[in-house]
């Protein structure tokens, strides 16, 4: 309600609308899915996961218990894969 409030201001005051873009600072800090998930399997045994998730989503961290999920079933990426045998390589 803020921005449009602006808005209306901006045109009452000078008759030109500003642009402004408005967004939560979750949708540009959102940590990665892994530490995502594995901050879920960290509290899964106590919490379990829909209420670990709503409390993220309720911190502005947007996951869906199918997200957790899916990671979960997920295998490694070609990427993960390549760094192992890299890091073995360079070692």
């Amino acid at each position: 309600m803020k921005g449009a409030r602006r808005v209306r201001e901006a045109v009452r005051e000078n008759g030109t609308a500003t642009t402004t873009v408005t967004a939560s600072r979750a949708d540009f800090h959102r940590p990665p899915t892994q530490e995502i998930v594995d901050f879920i399997d960290d509290n899964r045994e106590e919490f379990g996961v829909e209420p670990t998730c709503t409390v993220l989503r309720s911190a502005g961290v947007s996951v869906a218990p199918s997200t957790y999920y899916a990671a979960k079933s997920r295998g490694p990426s070609q990427r993960a894969r390549r760094e192992v045998v890299l890091g073995r390589a360079l070692v």
